[in-house]
């Protein structure tokens, strides 16, 4: 497959794949094709998507993730297959001890063992790298001077997550 698949039509990530092609030539010798692709193409279903079929050698592609550290999405239990046509594990990334980890963390009620659990997984995660997130988009808002309590939370999907708690202040 492809060395590196993107998505189609995305002017600045055209420009930055472009940017990573000549630092892997220059740098490290190794010459790449680009194969940009519709969202639809990349991330379609198992197995015959390049993205969860695990067809590529390197993708660039957009990606969310909230204010909890989303460590099941790279469990050994999500990883597409036959019997899991629907799992995330796009890298088919597959480490036990970071899989208790994450499940120990995801399990936890007790707030501050659950951070530890999930420090110990993003220590697991950061060792073997099955990805790396190359950057995060700032999120930015305004709001009149009147308006009080808006708080923007870059985890959130809505810059009006605590509505209920706003006021407009004369």
């Amino acid at each position: 497959m492809p060395a590196g698949v993107h998505l189609a039509g995305a002017p600045g990530r055209e420009a930055l794949l472009a940017q990573i092609q000549l630092q892997l030539k220059i740098n490290c010798g190794i010459e790449t094709e680009l194969h940009p692709l519709t969202r639809g193409e990349l991330g379609g279903d198992w197995p015959d998507s390049p993205l969860f079929g695990r067809r590529f050698d390197l993708a660039l592609f957009g990606w969310s993730a909230g204010a909890v550290p989303p460590c099941d999405l790279f469990t050994s239990a999500q990883i597409a297959s036959a019997s899991n046509p629907g799992g995330a594990n796009d890298t088919g990334y597959s480490n036990p001890d970071f899989d208790s980890a994450c499940r120990k963390a995801l399990t936890t009620f007790d707030p501050a063992q659950a951070a530890q659990f999930h420090a110990q997984a993003q220590r697991l995660f950061a060792a073997d790298l099955p990805m790396l997130p190359l950057f995060f988009h700032p999120r930015l808002a305004a709001a009149r001077p009147e308006v009080q309590a808006y708080v923007l939370d870059g985890s959130s999907e809505s810059e009006l997550w605590n509505v209920e708690e706003l006021a407009i202040m004369p």
